[in-house]
């Protein structure tokens, strides 16, 4: 064998260094708020014509002044609720809560790097060994683990390469996997992420490459 690679957290390591970098995202509290106004939304639409963005705003004013009077949410989303109401009541007609709400919530949703390293926590939690290799060690395609169960491998360079400094996937990111496909990409899959099956390793036939290519 070419080399031994330290295992240990090491594709988590890696990616907590490019998260260092990443805008602090909003807070869990607002998140739930976002979520649950918009899912009293939906539900109410099953009972109720809600056609028009009039009537959603009403129904969402209505929602928000209630969770506010009976203090639903944490104090930490106090003043967020205020700003909801203040803004639907400046709405009109023509103005959408709902849309507002949903922009929330599209901020609020991880990245993709935040989605990567979730997965690789839900991969490693299951018993799978993570390595990060060199360019040389890559090309050679020698891998070696301190354990005898699955192990998936990435390359350092590519994994940089990959994310910008926002979290954005930029170019696709390949892994090499010995173990369970089917189940790597199960779990990539899970965390809204796109991993491809594509070839067996040329250097092995021990490994398959699935490549990440995009989110869901």
């Amino acid at each position: 064998m070419a080399f031994s690679a330290a295992v240990n957290q090491a594709t988590l390591h890696c990616l907590s260094l490019l998260l260092r970098i990443m805008p602090a995202s909003r807070s869990d509290n607002i998140d739930h708020l976002v979520f649950c106004a918009l899912t009293a939304l939906h539900l109410a639409r099953q009972d109720h014509p809600i056609d028009s963005l009039y009537a959603e705003n009403i129904f969402l004013l209505r929602w928000l002044t209630l969770a506010q009077k009976q203090k639903r949410f944490p104090k930490a989303v106090a003043d967020d609720i205020t700003l909801l109401i203040r803004l639907g009541q400046l709405q009109g007609a023509t103005g959408s809560l709902r849309q507002k709400l949903e922009a929330l919530w599209q901020e609020a949703q991880p990245h993709p790097l935040k989605r990567l390293t979730r997965a690789v926590i839900v991969l490693t939690e299951q018993g799978w060994e993570n390595v990060v290799t060199t360019d040389e060690e890559w090309a050679s395609g020698l891998f070696v683990t301190d354990a005898d169960g699955p192990a998936f491998f990435v390359c350092k360079s590519a994994l940089t390469a990959g994310f910008s400094d926002t979290g954005a996937l930029v170019a696709p990111v390949d892994f090499k996997i010995c173990g369970d496909v089917d189940d790597f990409i199960a779990t990539f899959n899970v965390h809204n992420l796109v991993a491809e099956l594509v070839k067996k390793d040329s250097c092995s036939s021990e490994l398959t490459v699935v490549t990440l290519s995009g989110i869901r």
